[in-house]
């Protein structure tokens, strides 16, 4: 029995050491190929930015390029016009003894009678052209004139609404109290309506408090056309 003990203790040792050194190979064996695929993607990533730091540089070199054409061009350019200003020049200095003794020749020969003939042209022109322009301004000053509407305050209408409203006060203003306010700005919140005691009484029958009132004359073209009333 203790020879048979011993066997399965011998044989359950090496199994273990067997076990053991399999899963140390396993592991070992799984490290490598982690460090090989780190490895991998670092030397991809190298080669990635190599080649964008070699785009980079072509990139420059073509805007190098180019700015060497452009300046090469702008100075072409350059030596072209200053070329044709200096033949200009040699143009002109060369032509104008011809054209000075051809004005010379031809004061001598123009007579001196079609000099005032031509001034007498220019004033008689710019009188007409004058007399042409004065009626458009006055047909301008008309048409200013026309169409012109105004608006003016009527205190004699606003007395008489007053006296409408305390001769005909309602239970409300009675009990309430009231107080009559003249307001222009009320011509903006409320209808316009052309004045009777009738008008009046039925707009302030459900009033009290503050009754603000207002009146204006309409004119158009300077004649009176209607008297406009408002109550709020």
């Amino acid at each position: 029995m203790n020879r048979k003990k011993k066997i399965c203790i011998v044989i359950i040792i090496v199994l273990t050491f067997v076990i053991l050194g399999n899963l140390l190979l396993f592991f070992t064996k799984k490290d490598i190929k982690v460090a090989k695929n780190q490895e991998n993607q670092l030397q991809d990533e190298n080669i990635a930015t190599e080649n964008s730091i070699n785009n980079v540089i072509d990139e420059n070199t073509i805007t190098q390029n180019e700015i060497s054409e452009n300046t090469a061009i702008t100075e072409t350019q350059d030596t072209v016009a200053n070329s044709n200003v200096n033949d200009t020049k040699k143009v002109t200095v060369e032509s104008t003894p011809k054209v000075a003794q051809n004005s010379k020749s031809q004061v001598a020969v123009v007579p001196k009678k079609e000099t005032v003939t031509e001034t007498q042209v220019a004033e008689k022109q710019e009188t007409q052209e004058n007399k042409q322009e004065e009626p458009k301004e006055e047909n301008s000053s008309q048409v200013s004139q026309t169409n012109v509407e105004k608006y003016v305050r009527n205190d004699s209408m606003i007395s008489r609404i007053k006296q409408v409203i305390q001769n005909n006060e309602t239970q409300d203003m009675k009990t309430f109290g009231y107080n009559i306010v003249v307001d222009s700005s009320i011509k903006n919140q409320t209808n316009q309506f052309t004045f009777t005691e009738s008008r009046v009484i039925n707009a302030i029958r459900l009033k009290f408090g503050t009754i603000r009132i207002y009146a204006e004359d309409y004119y158009y073209n300077g004649q009176l056309i209607m008297t406009e009333c408002y109550i709020l």
